[in-house]
This record gives C-alpha cells, structure tokens and sequence, in this order.
C-alpha cells in the first residue's frame, strides 16, 4: 500500500502541476486573444476612412465612366441617324434619277428610228426596273438595322 500511496501523491502531484500550467496557459491564451482583438479593431478603426475613400473613388469612377458610355451612344445614334438621313436622300435621287433613266428609255423606244432595236431598249428597262427594285430593298434593309440600333436591340 505504500507503494500505492506514494504513487498517488505523484500522480496527483503531476494533475496538480499539469492544471497549473494549463491554467496558466490559459490566462496567457486570454491576454493574447484579447490583444489580438484590440488590434484587430484599431486597425478595423485605421482602415475605415481609407476604405470608404475607396469605396467612394470607386463609385464616382463607375458613374463616370457611366456618364461617358451613355454620351458615347447618345453621339452614336446621332451620328446612325444622321447616316440615314443621307442614305434617304441618296435612296431618293437615285430612285428619281433611275425613274428619268427609265422614262427616257422610254421615250426612245416610241422613236422610229430606235424600233428597230426594240430588245434592247426592253432589256435595258428590265435592268433599269431590277435596279430599282434591288435599291428599294436595300433601303427597306437598311431601314430595319438602323430602327433596330435605334431601339436598343
């Protein structure tokens, strides 16, 4: 039993000295974390205007940069417009200047001395017609494109 009780004394004499230092450490562990926290929120606290300043940079950079996208459109619808606007008016003298072609073919097909040479006086109004017929096209097409930039799609 001797043995048994010497033996307990330095177990418990070991759980005794093994709780101190974990008590100890424990108290250590505490003061660390509790300094770590006091400099997380000092720099938390150093931090904030910059990160603000940033965010706010940031925002007036996006709605800068937003102001000059919308500019930029709004200057190429203008400039598309404008583009069809001139596409119209050169649809239109050149339908007026096929029409005159067309009505001076004609005209030369009723003279006597062009009759006898009537196929190509028809082919040439044939041709003259297609042409007018393929500028029509082109300017519906164009018309279709140009709506459809215009109204975003």
């Amino acid at each position: 039993n001797v043995g048994l009780s010497a033996l307990e004394r330095k177990v418990t004499g070991q759980v005794e000295d093994v709780s101190s230092t974990v008590a100890s450490l424990r108290v250590k562990v505490d003061g660390v974390l509790s300094r770590v926290s006091g400099l997380a929120e000092r720099i938390e606290t150093a931090h904030e205007p910059s990160i603000d300043s940033l965010r706010m940079e940031l925002s007036q950079a996006r709605n800068q940069e937003r102001r000059e996208l919308e500019a930029e459109v709004q200057a190429l619808k203008h400039r598309l417009q404008q583009v069809q606007d001139s596409n119209d008016e050169s649809c239109s003298e050149l339908r007026e200047a096929l029409r005159q072609a067309r009505a001076e073919t004609s005209a030369l097909s009723c003279r006597p001395d062009i009759q006898e040479d009537n196929s190509w006086m028809r082919s040439t109004e044939e041709r003259l017609a297609n042409y007018e017929q393929d500028l029509f096209d082109l300017r519906e097409r164009l018309e279709e494109l140009t709506q459809g930039d215009l109204d975003g799609k």
